[in-house]
């Protein structure tokens, strides 16, 4: 069993909007940040769950899930 990865607070905001399926201009637009920076924030979290693309951290994050 793996150890989830530490998510900033603002991480964890955006890693929740990711897997809810929104489009990284909605998760700025409803957090009030720039595009950018969502973009930053996903690559970072990529980063640290090891993966290069949402469906990769979307079956890493059930996966995660399914054994807490």
């Amino acid at each position: 069993m793996s150890i989830p990865p530490k998510l900033t607070p603002k991480e964890q905001i955006v890693h929740r909007e990711l897997i809810e399926g929104l489009a990284g201009k909605d998760i700025a637009n409803r957090l009030g940040i720039s595009n950018n920076t969502v973009k930053t924030h996903i690559k970072n979290i990529y980063k640290k769950y090891e993966v290069h693309s949402r469906i990769q951290l979307i079956l890493k994050s059930i996966e995660e899930k399914n054994n807490t």
